[in-house]
């Protein structure tokens, strides 16, 4: 039997095509969703009546490295904080005096490696 290259060309367009249907009906797999950074947090007015204290307590028995992002959407203001370490069960306090300027409905994200973000917003 002669083939063409009209044929050929046929034949590998039909497997290319029948390929793609096949990757596609075969499902991908989903990770898991991760659970959020298990970080308590509690905000409070600062003793100074200048913006807002936030406790944050580690609630793991391990140490947990945390990057705080601190929102603001109203004056688009996004203040971003390097990694802070929380040991087991510790909590700290953050505020204006720690270079953490929490004001009221600011939002503040917190993220950790292998979980998934946990927001907050500030409120007494």
């Amino acid at each position: 039997m002669k083939t063409t290259p009209r044929f050929v060309i046929t034949w590998c367009l039909a497997a290319l095509f029948l390929g793609l249907v096949a990757f596609r009906a075969v499902p991908l797999t989903q990770q898991p969703p991760l659970p959020p950074v298990p970080v308590e947090v509690q905000f409070s007015m600062a003793p100074s009546g200048k913006g807002y204290v936030g406790l944050f307590k580690n609630k793991l028995a391990a140490t947990l490295f945390i990057n705080i992002t601190v929102e603001n959407r109203g004056l688009r203001k996004y203040l971003g904080y390097p990694v802070v370490i929380l040991g087991p069960g510790e909590t700290i306090e953050m505020g204006v005096s720690r270079g953490f300027p929490f004001a009221l409905n600011d939002t503040v994200v917190i993220t950790s490696s292998g979980w998934s973000p946990l927001r907050r917003m500030v409120s007494p």
